[in-house]
């Protein structure tokens, strides 16, 4: 047998004994309450108004809340179209700006640059084949 079985069903049970006697303990308050509740009418009825009282001021507190909720997504679009679109425009104008300049150079600069340097290279291979290098 292994001991590691018996802890673990041993803690199952004990979770579900756990529930059981609260479970049970919520259903006899609430039973209790229920008959403190049905014998007394005048009791009830200021437990239900404060209920109602206090449902009422949850309403608005969460009214309120959606309306400020609102009130700070309407300000978060209005920053994105206001703010960050126009500084995205600029990017991409620079990101345009900096790639014609790329090519600018390299058409005007690098190619040209680039053929001279290959021409010097052909130009002393075909020295170096007349004229040999002194030892």
């Amino acid at each position: 047998m292994n001991p590691h079985k018996n802890s673990k069903n041993n803690g199952g049970c004990k979770l579900i004994l756990i529930i059981s006697i609260v479970f049970a303990l919520i259903l006899a308050i609430l039973t209790v309450l229920g008959i403190v509740l049905f014998r007394n009418p005048q009791t009830t009825r200021l437990i239900r108004d404060f209920m109602i009282i206090i449902l009422t001021i949850e309403a608005i507190i969460i009214g309120i809340t959606i309306i400020i909720a609102i009130i700070q997504i309407t300000k978060y679009i209005r920053l994105i179209q206001e703010d960050i679109r126009p500084i995205m425009e600029q990017t991409s104008e620079t990101i345009t700006t900096i790639q014609e300049t790329v090519h600018l150079i390299q058409s005007n600069a690098i190619k040209p640059l680039a053929k001279v340097f290959g021409n010097y290279k052909k130009f002393t291979s075909l020295l170096s084949i007349f004229i040999p290098k002194k030892k």
